[in-house]
């Protein structure tokens, strides 16, 4: 009578650290990457490809990868993928779909 709800516990904790663990992965790329980029050193074409080389690729998840220039003296860094598609085992996730993403805004030097 435990063990099931021991082992949907876990698969939850699991989950969850899967999910949390591509968060700060997204954000990491995003920012490094709109950091070259404020520095000159990479076209939008260029981070583009970069912060898909660096995201882990895991399920066949699909990012969804943005750089742009909003203002003269700015560069954004977008990355989304869906969160049922980026979870590992989808138990946390189970109906609630959404998507997760990350920006990061830089000013150019």
């Amino acid at each position: 009578m435990i063990l099931p709800l021991f082992v949907g516990i876990m698969l939850g904790i699991v989950d969850y650290g899967g999910l949390f663990y591509l968060r700060h992965e997204m954000n990491m790329v995003a920012n490094e990457v709109s950091r070259g980029m404020a520095l000159g050193q990479f076209s939008l074409t260029e981070a583009e490809t970069r912060a898909t080389s660096m995201l882990p690729q895991w399920g066949g998840v699909q990012y969804t990868v943005t750089a742009s220039e909003p203002t003269s003296d700015e560069v954004k860094m977008v990355i989304s993928v869906p969160t049922e598609e980026a979870a590992l085992a989808n138990f946390v996730t189970f109906g609630f779909g959404g998507t997760m993403s990350v920006a990061s805004i830089k000013l150019k030097m």
